[in-house]
């Protein structure tokens, strides 16, 4: 195994119409795919915030790279300029991103808890956008917003400043959410919009295409959606665990979870013990291909077996691909490569079992993540 040095790089492959994986340099401009492994970042600490069809947010050091489009201000194709926000600029850290991976993140959350918005910044050309604090809003407002295919809504806040337990409230988009948000109080009892209770700490907060996911402090998965796809919920529905109301899946029951994410249809779960485990049920009206190769069942988890791979300790999901990484830094993947988000150049349109991924063989991974069409790494330069 390489020795990791002190300089993190971001790499990535796949997707790229929207210019979102053009990397740092200012005046590069192409929106061709990249079919094999490009480095598009550098510097001491690199975390991703969000991928999505046609955006990229990565935290680099003190700053917020943003790349591709973004909403509410929507770019195009020629709008393809990074932008940097200082995070002194906004006087706080950032804590996470929220929006939808079809459409375009809309803003992040901060350490305290108070939402920033994307809009354009003067003076600058149109590929340049800031980041403004929501008016009039909450001091303490949700720890994560997340929002389906639909646009539907749910904001999770803490009861407390000690975070023990949580209220889900849920809105029909994000309009109302914001509007919410910047003239209430989620400790109020006044103008409350529906909601739910989690006795628990929530450690993050997903969305799917048409289902949500909750991970708790203590290592539980909670689902709810709509019913008509309870493939996405991993678990079966009753008048006593309703599809809209977060639910436990049992069958992760006593199994303690460190990350969840979603690709939309299909979603994962890592394990404290580095296991990784699938659900989703496939695109209504045609049978996801990915679903048949990950040979998934409604209503019932899988565990991933990878021959050769004892130990998972990250992962990403596409819209039809997945991506673990192995204990030791090696990358693994199953599912479609039509734009090369598995790093093959030309090969294999569909790649139908368990493959290790070509990586620079001087480089150690340390996380993945996946767009919708496109994979993205942070790895430890020689």
């Amino acid at each position: 195994m390489v020795e990791p040095s002190k300089v993190m790089e971001l790499y990535a492959c796949g997707f790229n119409a929207h210019g979102q994986l053009g990397g740092m340099d200012t005046k590069k401009t192409s929106n061709t795919d990249i079919h094999t492994w490009e480095k598009i970042s550098s510097g001491p600490d690199i975390k991703i915030l969000f991928v999505g069809w046609s955006s990229l947010i990565v935290l680099v050091d003190s700053a917020i790279w943003i790349s591709g489009q973004v909403q509410p201000v929507p770019t195009t194709n020629t709008d393809l300029l990074p932008t940097f926000i200082l995070e002194e600029e906004l006087d706080t850290e950032v804590e996470s991103v929220y929006g939808s991976v079809l459409d375009g993140p809309i803003g992040v959350i901060d350490k305290e808890r108070r939402m920033w918005e994307f809009a354009r910044a003067p003076n600058y050309n149109e590929s340049r956008i800031m980041l403004e604090p929501l008016p009039r809003q909450i001091i303490q407002g949700p720890d994560f917003i997340a929002m389906d295919y639909s646009g539907h809504v749910y904001a999770a806040c803490p009861l407390d400043t000690v975070r023990k337990e949580y209220r889900l409230f849920e809105f029909s988009d994000y309009y109302t959410c914001s509007r919410w948000a910047s003239l209430n109080h989620p400790y109020s009892t006044k103008n409350t919009p529906k909601h739910h209770h989690i006795p628990s700490t929530i450690k993050s907060l997903i969305a799917g295409a048409t289902s949500f996911a909750l991970l708790t402090i203590e290592g539980s998965v909670l689902t709810w959606g709509d019913t008509r796809y309870g493939g996405n919920l991993a678990r079966l529905v009753s008048d006593e665990d309703p599809a809209a109301t977060p639910c436990l899946v049992d069958a992760l029951g006593g199994i303690p979870i460190s990350k969840i994410s979603t690709g939309g249809w299909i979603f994962g779960a890592l394990s404290k013990d580095k296991d990784l485990y699938l659900w989703g049920s496939g695109k209504p009206g045609n049978q996801d291909r990915l679903v048949d190769l990950l040979e998934l069942h409604a209503e019932i988890v899988t565990l991933v077996t990878i021959p050769g791979v004892e130990n998972i300790i990250d992962f990403g999901i596409g819209a039809s691909h997945v991506v673990v990484l192995a204990e030791g830094g090696t990358l693994w993947g199953i599912g479609a490569n039509h734009n090369g988000q598995m790093s093959w150049q030309h090969h294999f349109r569909w790649v139908t079992e368990w493959s290790k991924l070509e990586m620079l063989p001087d480089r150690a991974v340390t996380s993945v993540a996946c767009g919708q069409l496109c994979t993205v790494a942070t790895v430890y330069a020689a």
